[in-house]
């Protein structure tokens, strides 16, 4: 038996030795120019909600994108243009560019083509020998190829890594390199450096009480003693433990509004990490909450082996799968209904399992879907995302990346709102649940602002709760705290430059260290995101989390555009230079609450913009008459 194992070893061994030396020979023959690397990035600290688990395998097959340098030109008209169509004041306000024009003006040169194609095919990797998937403008280069190969492509080394909490797995490289005469041709690679731990927002999942068909009982509920728009009463409709659709849209006074330009508008609800919008669900919260639209419900639209699957297995009911789609889904549907919804089910979440029935490991979800609406000739005038993650965890050429082709989907005319997270500045936590730490080398304490909220391109929504008075969330068990801060990649933009400057000199010296000063302030606005009522599975629960606060603002701007539409106007497109100058005034000021984490007070709500619920909440019939 001894000699047997040691014949194994030693066939294992050649075997091994057998296959460096077959891959340093294919080495030989690829042209020096393609050997000559740069380091392209490099993590300064490992990821650290990640452990490295053991060498990826070689001949796993490996999505690899790889972002070709945009025409800087276009880029810059690009963004010259949404800055006019997005100013009230400027005669190009709300003048979106048209698709052929936005694939015109990113397309990459002919020389950074040809180099591309070069050095590709200095690796033997051609169209015929390896699966190219260009992007509609392409600017983006998708290629399937074997690990073996992206390691001599990019001089890197991929490893099987495994999230110490959720026991997720992913294949990433801490470092990675390019070619001399490739760097300024290429902006990022992916998956490389990003060790992504992108969430959905929902949290504080709880059943409803009650039955699971009825409303709590009076003695179930704390209601709140208020008097709403045309003296409605909020304590017959609304309380805290469970908050109706019917309730949201009374509060905030969109009740009695009518659309009437459905067959010229649309709204998107983006969903990833194999998230389902459930359509029966969906008919049993319209029978409690708009019995009006009972039958009706949402077109979908699969992405990168996106799947929308109807029934529920065991282990995807235990994961509460669903949960997340459906609070979207059927907020935006209560609010806009009978405007036309879209589902995006966007594939390339974890696990990575390295076998014949996985043979490829794509977990760039965002990439996947931006490329899909680059390529749409018609897009809904708003779409609303609840995920996101820890902004230094981001590569920053990955970040920027992102973060133009959002000002690209903002220049087409689209709003795009997001959640901005739910720990606060950060999650509170002792030992190794203490995160709040800059990964640069340095382990410096600092607060962790959420990426896309932070691209300044983008609408983020904070949450509130309560309604006499409105407060920003920060009292629910689970340390559900409404995220706020400030970029440590973007600027602060012009729009916020009045509003968010006032508050960082409010604060005096206060979290000194722990924030940047001049970044991007989050979140622009907020709206209540506390014990939603949703069906999920046939039954009813209460859900919360800028999940919820995220999709019920986005609805609002969806009636807004409705009625700039129905009157010959077009959509609002990008927001926020807009909300800064005008539509403040049709947001109520949220004073009460604060954005805590990081074992710290984090950032009081404030009079005027705040980091916790940013301009504040919307009242529907002041913004009617300010569009």
């Amino acid at each position: 038996m001894r000699s047997i194992l040691v014949l194994l070893a030693s066939s294992s061994y050649v075997a091994f030795v057998c296959a460096l030396s077959l891959r340093d020979g294919l080495k030989s023959r690829i042209a020096p120019r393609s050997l000559d690397f740069v380091r392209k990035d490099k993590l300064h600290v490992g990821p650290r909600e990640w452990i490295k688990k053991y060498p990826a395998p070689s001949d796993h097959t490996i999505h690899l994108k790889i972002g070709i340098k945009q025409n800087e030109e276009g880029l810059e008209f690009i963004r010259s243009h949404l800055l006019k169509s997005s100013d009230p004041t400027h005669e190009l306000y709300t003048s979106p560019l048209s698709h052929s024009d936005i694939l015109s003006l990113t397309a990459p040169s002919p020389s950074s083509l040809s180099t591309i194609q070069s050095w590709l095919a200095d690796h033997s990797i051609t169209p015929s020998s390896h699966i190219h998937t260009p992007s509609a403008s392409k600017d983006w280069l998708t290629i399937q190829i074997p690990i073996s190969k992206a390691e001599d492509l990019l001089n890197a080394s991929y490893s099987v890594y495994e999230h110490w909490k959720t026991g997720a797995q992913i294949i990433r490289t801490e470092e990675y390199h390019l070619p001399k005469f490739v760097m300024d041709h290429v902006d990022v690679v992916a998956p490389t450096t990003w060790f992504s731990s992108m969430h959905a927002n929902a949290r504080g999942v709880k059943p409803a009480l009650g039955s699971p068909h009825s409303q709590p009982s009076s003695d179930e509920v704390k209601v709140v003693s208020t008097v709403g728009e045309g003296g409605v009463n909020i304590t017959a409709l609304c309380n805290v433990t469970l908050v109706t659709n019917l309730c949201l849209r009374t509060f905030y006074g969109s009740v009695d509004y009518v659309p009437k330009a459905v067959g010229r508008n649309q709204v998107g609800v983006t969903g990833y990490l194999g998230e389902t919008a459930l359509k029966a669900d969906l008919q049993m919260f319209l029978a409690a909450e708009r019995p009006d639209a009972s039958g009706h419900t949402f077109s979908v639209d699969l992405i990168n082996g996106g799947t929308n699957p109807q029934t529920l297995n065991s282990t995807q009911i235990a994961n509460g799968v669903g949960i997340e789609a459906n609070l979207d889904t059927q907020t935006v549907f209560g609010v806009t209904f009978p405007t036309p919804q879209v589902f995006y089910s966007t594939g390339g979440s974890p696990p990575f399992i390295p076998d014949l029935d996985t043979p490829t490991n794509t977990n760039e979800p965002y990439l996947n879907w931006i490329q899909f609406m680059m390529g749409q000739e018609k897009l809904p005038s708003v779409v609303t995302t609840s995920y996101d993650d820890n902004e230094q965890t981001v590569p920053f050429a990955f970040a920027k990346r992102v973060c133009d082709s959002f000002m690209i989907l903002s220049a087409r005319g689209v709003s795009l709102l997001f959640g901005s997270g739910d720990e606060g500045v950060g999650p509170n936590g002792t030992g190794d649940e203490d995160v709040c730490f800059t990964n640069d080398g340095r382990n410096r304490t600092t607060f962790l602002p959420n990426f896309p909220s932070t691209c300044p391109f983008i609408t983020s929504v904070g949450a509130t709760q309560d309604f006499a008075p409105e407060r920003a969330v920060d009292i629910l068990e689970g340390d559900f705290f409404s995220g706020g801060g400030f970029s440590n990649y973007f600027a602060r933009p012009a729009y916020q430059e009045e509003a968010v400057g006032n508050y960082v000199k409010s604060l005096g010296g206060a979290n000194k260290g722990l924030f940047n000063p001049g970044g991007r302030g989050v979140p622009d606005v907020a709206a209540q995101g506390l014990n939603f009522k949703i069906a999920w599975n046939g039954e009813f629960l209460a859900v919360s989390g800028t999940s919820a606060s995220t999709p019920l603002f986005a609805s609002f701007i969806t009636l807004l555009n409705d009625d700039r539409l129905s009157r010959g106007l077009g959509p609002l497109g990008f927001l926020n230079p807009w909300l800064y100058s005008v539509g403040k005034k049709g947001l109520n000021d949220i004073t009460i609450g604060a954005s805590t984490g990081c074992n710290t007070n984090g950032f009081p709500a404030a009079k005027g913009w705040d980091a916790v619920t940013g301009l504040g909440t919307p009242n529907f019939k002041e913004l009617l008459k300010l569009v």
